[in-house]
């Protein structure tokens, strides 16, 4: 149906969609009388804020579904929850949608939590711990006083976690790039170094060899992306990218020569992570 009308998909009536799957039974008839759940109610807005104030994220959905009318809830609920995970709770969601209103709970939380954790959020999120998300979070606030709290985890990566490409590396990394304080080019730089640069770039196809190479590549491209729009640091973020740009791994090139289209520190607040 949308290839008829030149491959436009949202074209597609969705009404004579479900009577052509209902009339070759993919669908059962009764489809034909389900009215849309849209917008929903506030009600249902209200029970999900209380959710997560009282309870957990499990109406997380309906606080997506209806951020406009959620969000001053949670603003609201963040400096009333009665407890402190439940404060928690609500600044962590406001900071992964980028609002800055519970901005020092996700600093103390951030900042006194003195070791990663190793406990991922659920099945759903097998690489991302809750204090990853945190960080995240925290950098998505886009609040600057943020940075020396970040640059402090970043300086507690081990040798594994600055040298591989895990879920804390790559918070870090994040929460910087939406940051995109110049403060944290210089240490950025060091972890680039300390993770060996652009040793991995791929110029000879001889030299694809095992899956830590790509992933390392990955890592270290994100490094040196992240420290191009921090306004980067002795020009290593605009070195290491310049070498990336002639990868054979075409992703890798489109990518680093994307980003080198602006000037350093340009664009340092992106609206969403790039991750490859």
């Amino acid at each position: 149906m949308a290839a008829k009308d030149g491959g436009r998909t949202r074209s597609v009536y969705v009404r004579t969609l479900q009577e052509h799957l209902v009339s070759v039974k993919c669908l059962t008839p009764d489809v034909l009388t389900h009215q849309d759940s849209y917008p929903l109610p506030d009600g249902a807005v209200r029970e999900a804020v209380r959710r997560l104030v009282e309870t957990d994220y499990s109406e997380l959905g309906v606080l997506m579904a209806a951020w406009d009318r959620a969000a001053p809830l949670l603003r609201e609920a963040c400096g009333a929850a009665p407890t402190s995970e439940g404060r928690l709770r609500c600044a962590h969601v406001l900071g992964i949608m980028g609002d800055g209103a519970g901005y020092d709970t996700l600093a103390d939380t951030v900042a006194n939590t003195a070791a990663f954790d190793s406990e991922n959020i659920d099945s759903y999120f097998p690489c991302v711990t809750w204090l990853d998300s945190y960080i995240i979070a925290l950098g998505r606030t886009r609040d600057r006083r943020a940075t020396p709290i970040i640059l402090e985890k970043l300086a507690a990566l081990s040798s594994d976690e600055g040298g591989g490409y895990s879920s804390h590396c790559r918070a870090v990394c994040e929460a910087l790039e939406q940051l995109g304080d110049p403060a944290a080019a210089q240490p950025l730089a060091q972890l680039l170094e300390r993770c060996g640069g652009a040793a991995d770039v791929v110029t000879e196809l001889k030299s694809v060899n095992g899956s830590s190479r790509g992933r390392n590549g990955v890592r270290n491209l994100i490094i040196a992306r992240v420290l191009y729009r921090c306004g980067d640091w002795e020009n290593r973020g605009r070195a290491a990218l310049s070498a990336y740009a002639s990868d054979l791994r075409g992703v890798y090139a489109r990518h680093a020569k994307a980003v080198l289209e602006r000037q350093p520190g340009e664009a340092t607040r992106p609206e969403g992570w790039l991750g490859l």
